[in-house]
């Protein structure tokens, strides 16, 4: 998943380093950048959205732990240690 990741960024270099090459300062140039970096943030964020949502299928557990109170937690770890 790490190679598909890094991939993906050099692929948004690559574009966004040709459209900055090839505008020049007129409104239509600026538009091309921004349309450029608007849609490699948007597919950045929707790779890192994707990935999380992996994540916490993967890892239950760890979703699990994420509900469970600290503090309560602590308690049990105190009154079994005493």
């Amino acid at each position: 998943m790490e190679m598909h990741a890094w991939e993906a960024v050099e692929t948004w270099e690559v574009r966004l380093a040709e459209t900055l090459a090839t505008a020049d300062d007129s409104g239509e140039g600026r538009a091309r950048i921004g349309r450029a970096k608007g849609e490699a943030a948007s597919q950045m964020r929707d790779m890192l959205l994707a990935g999380i949502r992996t994540a916490e299928h993967l890892n239950p557990q760890r979703e699990e732990a994420r509900r469970a109170d600290p503090r309560a937690d602590l308690r049990r770890f105190i009154s079994r240690n005493e």
